[in-house]
């Protein structure tokens, strides 16, 4: 299961409604016929919060939005003495995600979050095989800073 690590910005358009967008880096590693391939990705999420529940620090909300990420480098490495060599880049993947939210509050403008999130990968049409291609609905965990611009 991939583990996405971020940094998300929030603009608050209501008390409890805000918009996100920011960058996340996701790795994502197979065996493909007794080669190793490795992925990396950097995604683009755009998307909308609403806070259900706040005490002090701490806030649960409900997120949804869509991401699109970019394969920056993909590599296969046929056996594991081998040196692994650059493949071809997979297209851009867009998905859609729903999912809940928490948050701590570090200070006003910054906290730290977690989202478990279920994940629709939409087929890409690429010929490069991976975990979105093969499973795509799944359940993903980003975590990261994020910052909010009041």
């Amino acid at each position: 299961m991939p583990l996405s690590l971020g940094v998300s910005v929030s603009v608050p358009l209501t008390d409890r409604l805000a918009l996100t967008s920011g960058v996340t880096y996701t790795r994502l590693k197979s065996t493909i016929s007794r080669s190793e391939q490795t992925l990396h990705y950097l995604g683009v999420p755009v998307g909308v919060t609403y806070s259900l529940w706040r005490a002090h620090r701490f806030s649960v909300y409900a997120t949804a939005g869509m991401q699109a990420d970019f394969n920056i480098k993909a590599t296969l490495r046929p056996t594991k003495q081998a040196p692994s060599h650059d493949i071809t880049k997979d297209r851009i993947q867009f998905s859609a995600l729903l999912g809940p939210g928490l948050q701590l509050s570090l200070t006003r403008d910054v906290g730290i979050y977690c989202e478990p999130t279920v994940r629709y990968y939409f087929d890409n049409g690429s010929q490069v095989l991976n975990y979105f291609k093969d499973k795509p609905w799944n359940i993903n965990i980003n975590a990261g800073l994020r910052f909010t611009l009041q």
